[in-house]
């Protein structure tokens, strides 16, 4: 049974924050995975491309998401091969680029980039195709993008604020988050938040070009709720799926300056998602051109673990494994968890996470850490 909490007390002359530990919290993520998926290279049902996201399925499944070739992949609690569905192309239960997956009882949902909504039974088969009128949903003056899914499998919308010839110097760019209810009768309005900064060359007209490593909008939902945040501000909003406020927190974490290799770590960390010799090319030129920001993020990633709590990962030098903090609604601090080495968190159980791992040589694999 995992227990413990942190206690923050803010010092009210500094505005500093201290730690108190009103019990030592004893959560700990093994550094031996107890399964693996993707390591044999002599087995094609047991490697992946390029992995979008993992989550776990019905009665103790896998559910992995892949992104080249484009495939939802589905393995029992012992990590054997329980079937593909899915593949590459426009129709239904094809995708193009998926961005992201839910599971929710043994219904599989996949969200396509260019918004198509594909919803899966257990046996695979689609119960439902469609494809979501992004555009109409944020209206003319709005870049559509799909944003993700939510827990019941409504889909989120970002409306990002067109700046292409609209401003001059230093900006901070606002983005609408719009959900799609499930059966498309409802679009509710998540709210809209501050998202990227950076500055425009000069030029007529001037090019946005955002900071590296740039500051984004991660939102991510669980329990009825939506937490959402900046990654380069503390603070996270909760609000309900119908878009009602619920309230705010302050999280004790705080970036630091930009290093030279912070920003090569960034371009390498662009290069990594692959592709062809010219879209390597393409993002070199394109990270060259973008200006240092001044300071880190202070979050990387949200997860919503199946307990309820939100899990945020800190933008900190993980080298030796990235840091998390486990918090309650209410913006209390459970726990400090550290991720094993090159593990990225995608899913959390009540006793195990689900990590992409990879080998010294890119190649992706699937891990379940034991979680105690």
């Amino acid at each position: 049974m995992r227990s413990g909490v942190l206690v923050l007390l803010l010092g009210a002359a500094s505005g500093s924050v201290s730690m108190g530990v009103a019990q030592p919290p004893n959560w700990t993520i093994d550094s031996s995975p107890t399964l693996e998926l993707g390591g044999s290279p002599d087995d094609p049902r047991d490697q992946f491309g390029r992995i979008v996201d993992v989550a776990f399925g019905f009665r103790g499944e896998i559910v992995v998401l892949e992104g080249t070739p484009p495939a939802v992949r589905r393995f029992g609690p012992d990590g054997s091969p329980l079937g593909d569905f899915g593949r590459e192309g426009e129709g239904p239960g094809e995708f193009r680029s998926p961005v992201a997956l839910a599971v929710f009882g043994d219904t599989i949902v996949v969200l396509d980039g260019d918004g198509r909504r594909s919803v899966f039974g257990p046996d695979g088969a689609v119960a439902r195709d469609e494809r979501l009128e992004m555009a109409r949903v944020c209206g003319q003056d709005w870049n559509p993008r799909a944003g993700g899914l939510l827990a019941d499998g409504s889909a989120v919308v970002r409306c990002l604020e067109r700046l292409f010839g609209r401003v001059r110097g230093e900006y901070r760019q606002t983005a609408g988050l719009l959900r799609v209810a499930p059966d498309r009768a409802r679009v509710d309005t998540l709210g809209w938040f501050p998202a990227d900064t950076g500055r425009t060359d000069d030029g007529n007209p001037p090019i946005p070009r955002p900071y590296a490593p740039r500051a984004e909008l991660l939102a991510v939902g669980g329990g009825g709720r939506v937490f959402v945040t900046t990654s380069d501000l503390p603070t996270v909003a909760m609000v309900r799926l119908d878009g009602a406020e619920v309230g705010s927190f302050e999280l004790p974490l705080r970036s630091r300056p930009v290093t030279p290799s912070d920003l090569a770590r960034h371009v390498e960390s662009m290069l990594g998602v692959g592709g062809t010799t010219n879209d390597q090319r393409v993002i070199r030129e394109w990270a060259e051109q973008m200006p240092p920001a001044a300071r880190m993020p202070a979050i990387r990633a949200l997860v919503v673990a199946g307990t309820g709590e939100l899990w945020v990962e800190s933008w900190d030098d993980d080298s030796e494994g990235a840091r998390w903090l486990a918090v309650e609604g209410d913006g209390t601090v459970l726990a400090e968890v550290r991720a094993p080495p090159g593990a990225e968190i995608r899913a959390v159980s009540d006793d195990a996470v689900l990590a992409v791992w990879r080998d010294p040589f890119g190649v992706e694999r699937v891990r379940l850490y034991p979680l105690r």
